[in-house]
């Protein structure tokens, strides 16, 4: 018997700027880095994002996609804190979730990018990239004071 071959998907949810922040955002780089990454709202959790995610799923590859890449669709890891979370798909719809990533606009009434960060074979890896990524960015916070 073969087993089924999991991808894990690294993602992080930036939230763009209101029309009121674009003077701040645009100050500099590492300004701009506190204005998109902002503390998730207290109703986007693990089971929340699986919902959106399965919805459009659903919307955009219709009842075959849903049917094929859901099944095997899991939030493995969300902390809204550093809005950033880990996903496990099968190996062959890796493609069709990362789309499904980047079509997510809203989070309930919230603008969003959401943005594929790293893939990989093991969810350990995955770790280690998001923590080296959050070493990176409080470093060049704390070079910026």
């Amino acid at each position: 018997m073969v087993r089924i071959k999991q991808r894990y998907i690294l993602f992080d949810i930036l939230s763009p700027p209101s029309s009121d922040h674009w003077e701040a955002y645009s100050e500099s780089r590492d300004s701009a880095l506190l204005h998109l990454h902002q503390v998730s709202s207290n109703e986007i959790s693990a089971k929340h994002l699986l919902q959106v995610i399965r919805q459009v799923l659903q919307d955009h590859y219709g009842d075959f996609g849903a049917g094929s890449a859901g099944i095997s669709l899991v939030v493995k890891y969300f902390s809204p804190k550093t809005s950033t979370g880990i996903i496990r798909c099968g190996r062959q719809h890796l493609d069709m979730i990362v789309a499904v990533l980047a079509l997510i606009n809203r989070l309930g009434d919230k603008e969003v990018i959401m943005r594929c960060i790293h893939v990989s074979g093991t969810i350990k890896k995955c770790e280690n990239v998001s923590i080296k990524r959050d070493r990176e960015d409080i470093i060049r916070m704390q070079r910026r004071r």
